[in-house]
């Protein structure tokens, strides 16, 4: 269901998640992105590719552990593809705008080796498409620079 690899000198850990996450699986991926967090990298890539169902108890537990990393200054990378069962939960909850979401993992795993936000990244913020790379891409989606976030204010 979950499994975690790699060491603090890689910049980041990934936590691979695949079938079903639910509430019968809750324990499990929580279990993993606390090993994850353990670790001590500033980043942690969470790769939902292989889930075939996302529910709410999935969404609670990879916000929890986005919440305590951003606490302690790192940062989680979520790789959502589109389509997928993650993506469609993630997009319809907006979670898109809060979290850093790719859709795939070469994107993920370059978010986090350059860490938290290159200079570069683009950040808007309302829900009007922003422009890049010449083509509207919705706010919260990745684009050619990493992932479009909005600045949360408080």
């Amino acid at each position: 269901m979950a499994e975690v690899n790699g060491r603090p000198g890689d910049g980041y850990v990934a936590v691979r998640v695949t079938g079903d996450v639910d509430t019968g699986t809750r324990a499990a991926l929580t279990d993993a992105l606390e090993r994850a967090l353990a670790v001590g990298s500033p980043s942690i890539l969470v790769d939902l590719t292989g889930v075939r169902f996302f529910a709410v108890a999935g969404v609670h537990c990879v916000e929890r552990a986005v919440g305590a990393l951003e606490a302690r200054g790192g940062s989680a990378h979520v790789v959502c593809p589109q389509p997928g069962a993650a993506w469609r939960v993630v997009s319809l909850l907006g979670l898109q705008q809060q979290w850093l979401v790719h859709h795939d993992v070469d994107a993920a795993v370059a978010g986090c080796t350059a860490g938290r936000w290159p200079s570069s990244a683009p950040v808007r913020g309302g829900d009007e498409p922003a422009e890049v790379a010449g083509r509207h891409v919705p706010v919260g989606t990745a684009g050619p620079g990493g992932p479009v976030r909005r600045r949360v204010q408080g």
